[in-house]
């Protein structure tokens, strides 16, 4: 998954930053609860909460481009 992430780096910003908050929720998620850490578990949470809202941005993006609508701002990328 972090070479996924590695290799999104052509792409626009946000499906780098999409991509390192799944890989971060997943992280998380894994020291959280083999550690029995509740602090871990709910951080895990907001990540993926973050990468449903960068999610749903870019679906929304993709909808006003079918519909004939300018995109939405995906930023550069971060290596050209």
């Amino acid at each position: 998954m972090f070479f996924l992430t590695v290799g999104s780096i052509r792409l626009p910003v946000i499906y780098t930053v999409l991509l390192g908050l799944v890989v971060l929720a997943l992280v998380l998620l894994i020291f959280g609860t083999l550690n029995e850490n509740e602090t871990l578990t709910k951080a895990a949470g907001y990540a993926v909460f973050g990468a449903s809202a960068l999610g749903l941005y870019l679906f929304l993006s993709s909808c006003s481009v079918a519909l004939g609508g300018p995109p939405c701002q995906l930023g550069r990328p971060l290596r050209p």
